[in-house]
């Protein structure tokens, strides 16, 4: 059961995939089919990263058919939904994670709401999405590590646009590329607590009750204006090998 699911951790082999269970786990209760295609991300890297570590297999096997069981629960709609479904629910949590931040609430459970959204932006790839959420992803990661870095520092969270000194900016697209800090040069940053539990977000924000925004939210740094909601695609699994 889903329940049975959100148990077990991923062996030191597949440290990689944990974001994408954890992931899995923080919203299984609250959308079940993102849950699933959050799991089914994580096994599919597992496999192809790690398939055959003798450490990693048994994981796998076992996180496998938990996924097939997870599946029979599903909505009969569920694949054709899935990409939009991953949108939906990754647009939401930007958009709370972005209002709290700049309401100056940033906190643990905010930076983390960020990094799901980062996590989410990656299932929906896997799932042959297009990069429509692309600067929020880039966003997203920078505001996850300066939250983070300011917490354990002791320092308050700058809302909204920072510098890398930490001090409040308005810049332009080209120039926050420049300054979103990229995983592998704040490892610990990168690191840390999963997604914040299920009860630290309102409902609304949940994927389920309601519309999604009408627009991708853009930060005002970005001088571009947010295009509209793009039209995703329905998921079409893969055709089956002929006999």
């Amino acid at each position: 059961s889903s329940e049975a699911m959100s148990e077990p951790r991923a062996p030191a082999a597949l440290k990689g995939i944990q974001k994408y269970l954890d992931a899995a786990n923080f919203l299984r209760k609250k959308n079940p089919v993102v849950a699933y295609y959050c799991r089914m991300h994580a096994i599919q890297t597992g496999i192809a990263t790690h398939g055959k570590d003798p450490t990693a297999k048994p994981f796998l096997i076992q996180m496998l058919d938990g996924a097939e069981q997870e599946k029979a629960t599903l909505p009969s709609d569920a694949a054709a939904t899935a990409q939009q479904s991953v949108f939906d629910v990754g647009l939401r949590l930007f958009k709370y994670a972005d209002d709290q931040d700049r309401a100056g609430k940033a906190d643990a459970n905010i930076a983390n709401l960020f990094k799901t959204f980062v996590v989410l932006c990656e299932v929906l790839t896997g799932l042959g999405g297009g990069d429509e959420l692309a600067e929020q992803k880039k966003y997203a990661r920078f505001k996850a590590v300066h939250i983070s870095q300011c917490l354990r520092e002791g320092r308050t969270p700058v809302p909204g646009p920072v510098d890398e000194n930490g001090n409040p900016i308005q810049t332009a697209d080209q120039e926050l590329d420049a300054l979103v800090a990229d995983d592998a040069a704040h490892p610990a940053a990168a690191a840390g607590p999963g997604p914040a539990a299920a009860a630290d977000l309102p409902p609304g924000y949940d994927g389920v009750a309601g519309p999604p925004p009408a627009n991708a939210f853009v930060p005002p740094s970005i001088s571009q204006p947010p295009p509209a909601r793009p039209s995703v695609q329905p998921y079409q699994p893969p055709a089956a090998a002929p006999p």
